[in-house]
């Protein structure tokens, strides 16, 4: 894939970026479109979000799709900090001309993490919910995993 990429870049926690790439995948030619803008909300929250469209020609079962992702960090302290991500992808269909957009696939996933004994002592909670595999894609599931760590 062959890429083009232009960033700004403010130096204080603002960047905001378009792309533009063609390529082939498969036994497709592959076009994106692609926008993302990172934000510094204080010295302890940042958002990032990205927006890319896909083309494939030939296109087979509704590979075109739009994709959505959106990450949050948010640090309380160096040892102690909360992080969300978003991601959808959206099937762009047509049928003789009209446009659909079908929700394909989405997922959700928090993730707290406090260091209380560092580096070496940790309590991790992490939520998910969509697909636990990559190449699911109905499966709606909610997992809940708990670390406790200590090294003595």
């Amino acid at each position: 894939m062959t890429e083009i990429e232009v960033e700004f870049d403010s130096k204080t926690g603002r960047e905001i970026s378009l792309s533009y790439g063609k390529g082939f995948n498969y036994d497709s030619d592959l076009e994106e479109i692609s926008g993302s803008m990172s934000l510094k909300i204080t010295d302890a929250w940042n958002i990032y979000y990205s927006l890319t469209r896909l083309w494939f020609d030939p296109e087979t079962e509704d590979d075109s799709s739009w994709r959505h992702f959106i990450r949050s960090n948010y640090y309380f302290n160096n040892d102690m900090y909360l992080k969300a991500f978003y991601q959808s992808r959206y099937k762009v269909n047509r049928y003789l001309g009209d446009v659909n957009y079908d929700l394909d696939r989405e997922n959700v996933q928090i993730v707290f993490v406090w260091r209380f004994l560092p580096p070496f002592g940790s309590i991790q909670l992490a939520y998910q919910e969509g697909a636990t595999k990559i190449t699911e894609t109905a499966d709606r599931s909610k997992t809940f995993f708990a670390k406790f760590s200590w090294v003595f």
